[in-house]
Order: C-alpha cells, then structure tokens, then sequence
C-alpha cells in the first residue's frame, strides 16, 4: 500500500515539473522599439490613458520599472485594468516586455 501512495507522489511530482514550465500563451518575438512607442500609446487602451501615465519618465519615474523582471502577466493587467484594453494583443505584450526588460 505504502509502494502505491509513494509510486501516486511520484506522479504527481513528475506531473508538476513537467507542466510547470508551459506557459499559456507564446508570445511572438517582442521589440523593444515598438514597445517604446506603445508605452506612450493611447491606442493601447479605451480610455486614453498610457503606460506612462502611471508609470512616468518612461518607466524610469514614479512607479519606476526599471531593473524590474518583465512579467507578461502585469503586462497584460495593467492593460486590461488601468488602460481598459484587451489584454490579448500578443504583438504589444511582448513588445512592451521587451521595452521594459531593455530598461
């Protein structure tokens, strides 16, 4: 019974490691030229806001990103909940990862 439990943890285990490198999504190579140009883009959002609005200067202000690992997950909330945009634009994700990875 024990060999049954510890072989069902194996499994499990090896399930975990196996899965918990895959990501949702696979962003598209991303540029950090564009991403520039996005941070400072109302067309980004609904409400006419920019990245920079929160996060002036660039990214190098009050909310500074600057030496901050890029997640495309806050990528993509701050799009959806600050910019009021969908949060499903690939191109823009990785661009915008791109241009605050470069910061």
């Amino acid at each position: 019974m024990r060999e049954k439990i510890l072989a069902l943890y194996f499994l499990l285990f090896l399930s975990i490691v196996t899965f918990a490198g895959c990501s949702a999504s696979t962003l598209p190579a991303g540029d950090a030229a564009r991403g520039k140009a996005l941070f400072a883009d109302t067309t980004l959002g609904t409400n006419g806001k920019t990245c920079n609005t929160c996060h002036t200067e660039m990214g190098r202000g009050e909310k500074s990103l600057v030496g901050k690992k890029p997640y495309e997950h806050t990528i993509r909330d701050c799009i959806q909940a600050a910019l009021q945009g969908d949060p499903g634009q690939e191109q823009a994700v990785a661009d915008l990862k791109a241009y605050i990875g470069s910061l």
